[in-house]
């Protein structure tokens, strides 16, 4: 279920739900839910080369009134998963139609193809870039 409480003022929605109760569709659930800020997580077993089968957990976080990642990493990693692989991005929404316009990557070990591609999967199937053009915040 999405959490979206008091204390922190951003909604938090696994991929999965976020495909079974909104089509897979960022600006279904923000609109649904008046919820400005989110953050989707999606985990994933993976089997890499060498390693054998890894457990990865991808944190994207889609914003509109945060004008820093910090914050909303450090949340990811409170809610993070101790057995597996963090990775977290941020997508500052409010910089769209700007040049400052960018996707965001934490930090990592992994492989670029491997990152983008686990990130990658995350904003295709939320419908991350529709979201992002077409929703409009409650206050921006």
């Amino acid at each position: 279920m999405a959490d979206s409480s008091s204390d922190q003022s951003i909604s938090v929605i696994s991929l999965s739900e976020l495909r079974d109760e909104y089509d897979g569709q960022l600006l279904k659930y923000c609109q649904a839910e008046m919820a400005d800020d989110v953050l989707i997580q999606f985990s994933a077993e993976i089997e890499v080369a060498g390693q054998g089968t890894n457990l990865f957990e991808v944190m994207v976080a889609v914003t509109w009134h945060y004008q820093m990642a910090e914050p909303v990493a450090a949340l990811a990693e409170q809610l993070g998963n101790d057995k597996a692989v963090p990775l977290f991005a941020w997508v500052p929404a409010h910089l769209f139609g700007t040049d400052a316009f960018s996707v965001h990557i934490s930090e990592h070990d992994l492989g670029e193809n491997l990152a983008h591609g686990l990130i990658g999967e995350v904003i295709r199937e939320a419908g991350i870039e529709d979201a992002v053009a077409k929703y409009k915040p409650k206050s921006a």
